[in-house]
């Protein structure tokens, strides 16, 4: 996982943690609470991971180009990988030869 993306995960956590960014009313369930905060965080985090991650990566080092290579290897790794299953093995005749 890339370093930037678990520190925003981090910072995103703590920020919509209960109190910090906003709160729900006191007479409410802690239940309800957590689940609501638990829910924002999940949206959020659904919706901007990828928009992290794309700029980060820059910082890292890794282009789009090097994702699509990996992804090609991986494609043509499964593929003989599925290949060679699908092949049955040839089995060589042994003949015994019988001495009189």
């Amino acid at each position: 996982m890339n370093f930037f993306l678990t520190i925003y995960t981090a910072f995103l956590f703590v920020i919509l943690s209960p109190g910090v960014l906003f709160t729900l009313p006191r007479k409410s369930k802690k239940k309800i609470i957590f689940a609501t905060h638990g829910v924002i965080f999940a949206v959020i985090f659904h919706f901007t991971h990828n928009i992290v991650l794309r700029i980060t990566n820059k910082f890292e080092g890794f282009t789009s180009e090097d994702s699509t290579v990996l992804k090609e290897n991986l494609n043509r790794a499964q593929q003989q990988y599925d290949n060679s299953l699908s092949k049955p093995e040839k089995k060589h005749n042994q003949t015994t030869h019988q001495s009189l």
